[in-house]
């Protein structure tokens, strides 16, 4: 997600916070919305790593992207998170997403946007 200065700003933990008063002038509140960070494990030649992104992207959802080919450790660190070793791993917060299917389904069902809350 790519945020102005005039529309609010997001922190790196992922809080949004929005000045009412650029959208409505005589108002002068401020709204904040936790998000769960998203993380995704990816490599770089993965197409369901390419779709989760674009998925995500599209809804306007920032997302932190560890690459598990750059990153040493991260291979294992995220086996041990998600007991797998496809690509991609998908968090919302702590929690196991599953792969892009599952992100896939999760979205059509309509539970992933709560899940960001």
């Amino acid at each position: 997600m790519v945020l102005n200065d005039d529309a609010g700003i997001l922190n790196k933990r992922g809080v949004l916070t929005i000045i009412a008063s650029k959208l409505a002038p005589t108002v002068a509140l401020t709204w904040r919305i936790n998000m769960n960070t998203v993380t995704l494990y990816t490599t770089e030649t993965c197409p369901y790593c390419r779709s989760a992104k674009s998925l995500l992207a599209g809804k306007g959802i920032t997302m932190q992207e560890i690459n598990v080919q750059r990153a040493p450790g991260k291979l294992e660190e995220m086996v041990k998170r998600s007991g797998r070793r496809t690509v991609p791993q998908i968090f919302i917060g702590d929690t196991h997403i599953g792969g892009f299917d599952d992100l896939a389904k999760l979205d059509r069902q309509g539970g992933l946007m709560p899940l960001l809350a």
